[in-house]
């Protein structure tokens, strides 16, 4: 063995000598890479410890909401109500390195409601008298969350339907059932003369649930006539209520300033004034929504006698219960998302600011003895 060793490098010494070079190539470049990476990653780590400042410094809680492991979750501030009294934020206010004291009240969810519409036209042109069903379901939580709504009926005919107002109520006059006021009509001009059609229920309702998607189920009629005075609009359509909840917060609107530099991310309108002699209070709205929800709805036709039934004057009330059990022809579903329903920053509330400051987010200024470092 040893004499092999001795031969090839007595008459190979060319590749022996382009061996060890490569090896020794190699070795100085792995040196280097690791020597720049270690330089990168400390110049990486001093520039954000050198500029990286939070929110705020301390975050003072009401004992309540504190936890058994000492972390604070990331909703913890717009979760927690209650807290800290006016005469406390001031004392912290006052403490010497002290630059702002923010406190933030949590008054809870406001429910806004966008409306969509939902265009029927282009199904409602297929055909005579018809029904059309439309099925809404509210969906979020990235799709893993459905809800669904009450159906909503449109009864659509190609004759005129005429509105023929009502008796006048007369205010402060108790009616009997016998003397009570006539109800507007539409009445529908068919080819065998006209039927008082799309006649609603008139009296009080019991055992209502507002949240049963049975009783959440409704039903109108329209004509492609363009000349039907029953129309309230041009095309085919029919509404949907999609709720969205905004979370209120009272601030104050100097010391908020001081702290996220609110003022500056004003778009249009006012930032929040110091002192307000108005009736309401200035309210302050997001001009984007980010909502993890999506509303969609199926569209069907209805078969079987439901449109012959409605046309015969059959009430929409009683029509609604009678249309379940028609068979159906699904369209593909349509997929839509909600307008983004915002609010100006003018707009005024009604509602009373609560009695407590709730949590204060406080902020020492970068010359403080910390150093501008976030308290530990």
């Amino acid at each position: 063995m040893i004499s092999l060793i001795r031969a090839q490098l007595r008459f190979r010494r060319g590749r022996l000598v382009a061996t060890i070079a490569a090896v020794a190539v190699a070795v100085a470049s792995f040196a280097l890479l690791a020597s720049a990476s270690r330089g990168s990653q400390v110049r990486v780590n001093g520039t954000v410890q050198e500029n990286f400042r939070p929110m705020y410094d301390i975050l003072v809680r009401p004992p309540a909401a504190t936890t058994e492991d000492g972390l604070i979750s990331t909703d913890r501030v717009s979760s927690t109500y209650g807290g800290i009294s006016e005469a406390q934020w001031r004392r912290i206010l006052d403490i010497q390195g002290v630059s702002a004291a923010a406190p933030v009240a949590m008054a809870g969810y406001v429910m806004q409601t966008a409306v969509i519409t939902v265009d029927l036209t282009q199904y409602a042109g297929q055909g005579g008298r018809q029904v059309l069903k439309l099925r809404p379901t509210y969906v979020g939580d990235r799709g893993l969350s459905s809800i669904p709504d009450g159906a909503k009926y449109l009864y659509v005919t190609p004759n005129n339907l005429e509105y023929v107002p009502g008796d006048p109520w007369v205010e402060g006059k108790m009616y009997t059932g016998a003397d009570m006021p006539k109800p507007p009509q539409i009445h529908e001009h068919g080819p065998n003369g006209v039927t008082t059609v799309c006649e609603h229920q008139s009296g009080y309702f019991d055992n209502v649930k507002p949240l049963a998607p049975d009783d959440r189920t409704e039903a109108d009629c329209w004509s492609s006539d363009p000349a039907s005075s029953a129309n309230t609009v041009k095309r085919a359509q029919v509404e949907v209520l999609f709720p969205i909840p905004l979370l209120l917060a009272a601030v104050d609107p100097a010391q908020e300033a001081k702290l996220d530099r609110l003022d500056g991310a004003v778009t249009s309108g006012a930032y929040l004034p110091e002192s307000d002699q108005s009736a309401g209070i200035p309210v302050l709205a997001s001009g984007r929504l980010d909502l993890d929800q999506q509303l969609r709805v199926e569209i069907e036709r209805l078969g079987g006698d439901a449109a012959e039934q409605t046309a015969a004057g059959m009430r929409l009330d009683n029509a609604v219960t009678y249309y379940e059990t028609m068979p159906v022809t699904r369209w593909p579903r349509a997929p839509t998302r909600p307008r983004t329903y915002t609010r100006p920053s003018s707009t005024r509330s009604r509602t009373r600011p609560p009695t407590t400051a709730g949590p204060c987010r406080t902020r020492a200024p970068p010359s403080s003895a910390s150093g501008g470092r976030p308290a530990r």
